[in-house]
């Protein structure tokens, strides 16, 4: 299944010649040639949330600290595991697109294709759900993302088809990860996920470069008549919480 899931992110270019623009980190990637092996309609959601989990781990894990301070992530020689961490964002968003669009299986009557789409829809409603119990924000939001881009959020014909049960569950997922205050809801569902959790990686650089840019790494203090300068710790232990 792991495989799967890593060779149809290869496959997208192949279905779709284009470059999807994450919309975090405003770069753009490139896919790979080898189409999926498997179907996707056929496997179990929780398994294949399981599955992107793990690969996500594995990504968050290899991300080594002096890759994130001193806005180290903005500069891509110096931080290839938080970039490749990023750009799955981007290949689990494209992923979404490629089995919406790319299936050979889909029936070309216009009713029956709409219903078929909806089939997949609600499939990639379930992993995004999914993933979000499993405390993997990062590819929850990354699914969402995908449903959200605008080549399949305009076709209402599908969505008439997607079960209101579905519905209330991409909704929730919305408002979850909805931009607003500064992605108020999706920060109190962090602070209160028990670990082991995979954070949503898109504000982590805008939260980081606030810190180095308000605060300096030395302070100057008054000891014995004398201007010395001493660490910070205010700005480390802001830097340590995000």
């Amino acid at each position: 299944l792991a495989l799967f899931l890593l060779t149809s992110l290869k496959g997208a270019e192949r279905k779709f010649p284009m470059k999807l623009r994450n919309i975090s980190f405003y770069t753009q990637q490139k896919f790979g040639e080898n189409p999926p092996v498997q179907d996707f309609l056929q496997m179990d959601p929780k398994l294949v949330a399981q599955q992107i989990s793990l690969i996500d781990h594995d990504l968050l894990k290899a991300i080594q600290t002096k890759e994130l301070l001193r806005k180290a992530f903005s500069k891509p020689d110096q931080c290839p595991n938080f970039i490749e961490m990023a750009s799955r964002f981007n290949y689990w968003s494209m992923f979404v697109i490629s089995e919406i669009f790319g299936r050979s299986d889909i029936n070309v009557v216009k009713k029956r294709s709409c219903q078929d789409r909806a089939v997949i829809v609600e499939k990639f409603i379930k992993v995004a759900n999914t993933l979000k119990r499993l405390r993997n924000f990062h590819a929850s939001y990354a699914i969402v993302a995908g449903l959200g881009h605008s080549s399949i959020s305009r076709l209402k014909l599908t969505w008439a088809k997607v079960t209101k049960r579905a519905k209330e569950r991409i909704n929730k997922l919305l408002q979850l990860f909805d931009m607003t205050f500064n992605f108020k809801y999706y920060r109190e569902a962090l602070a209160a996920a028990r670990p082991p959790v995979i954070p949503f990686l898109g504000i982590v650089p805008k939260d980081l470069t606030t810190v180095e840019e308000n605060y300096e790494d030395k302070v100057s203090i008054t000891f014995e008549n004398n201007q010395v300068q001493m660490v910070n710790f205010e700005k480390m232990k802001l830097l340590y919480r995000i």
